[in-house]
């Protein structure tokens, strides 16, 4: 990430390890991730599928037990949510391909 889109960021980001799962709104196949960090309106995540950017998705953690203390004491950290996909960079961690994507959260009223 370049120095140009660290200024950009207009909430604090807040380490997580959690588990959940995303699947493309309105749709039935199912994809585990893992959200490293979130904020107030987004988050991201770390899975072995790649995400369309610009879809809507909609996530949900997995397991409340997986919850890191510093992402899920304040509300950052939505148990379910639908978010647009912003973008999704390919990852490479030894032989195993992942990607990281970074979304924003809809509003909820």
């Amino acid at each position: 990430m370049g120095i140009f889109e660290q200024n950009k960021r207009r909430a604090i980001r807040h380490n997580c390890n959690s588990q959940f799962e995303w699947t493309y709104f309105n749709k039935n196949d199912v994809f585990e991730c893992v959200m490293l960090n979130c904020h107030s309106s987004g988050g991201y995540f770390e899975s072995s599928i790649r995400p369309i950017p610009g879809a809507t998705i909609f996530l949900r953690l997995k397991d409340s037990d997986t919850v890191s203390m510093t992402c899920g004491n304040d509300g950052q950290l939505r148990s379910a949510t639908l978010a647009k996909v912003k973008w999704c960079h390919r990852i490479m961690r030894s032989q195993e391909a992942l990607y990281g994507v970074g979304v924003k959260y809809y509003e909820h009223y």
